[in-house]
């Protein structure tokens, strides 16, 4: 369901954070964890806007379009911040090679 994406995205992003695997790479914890709670910060403000517009709760117009606003601004980091843990990856692939 479309209301509880938030918590899954929370939950990936605290075993991101316990990753063995990711232990000696601490940028890539940083990034791993970020985009995750971006993306739940994006879903949750989502929530907000999709309720206002469907008449579950009522925000004043400036209060609606504040939290449209935040959510594409989380949304926005979370896929910079995932191009950016992805070059960080090619790069420690890279030297493996």
């Amino acid at each position: 369901m479309r209301l509880g994406k938030p918590l899954e995205h929370l939950q990936a992003a605290l075993k991101a954070s316990q990753s063995v695997a990711l232990s000696q790479q601490s940028a890539e914890r940083f990034t791993a964890v970020a985009r995750q709670l971006c993306y739940a910060g994006y879903l949750t403000f989502d929530a907000i806007v999709w309720a206002n517009s469907v008449k579950f709760i009522s925000l004043i117009p400036t209060k609606a379009e504040s939290a449209l606003k935040i959510s594409l601004r989380f949304w926005l980091v979370g896929i910079m911040v995932g191009q950016f843990n992805s070059l960080l990856k090619v790069g420690r692939v890279a030297n493996l090679i």
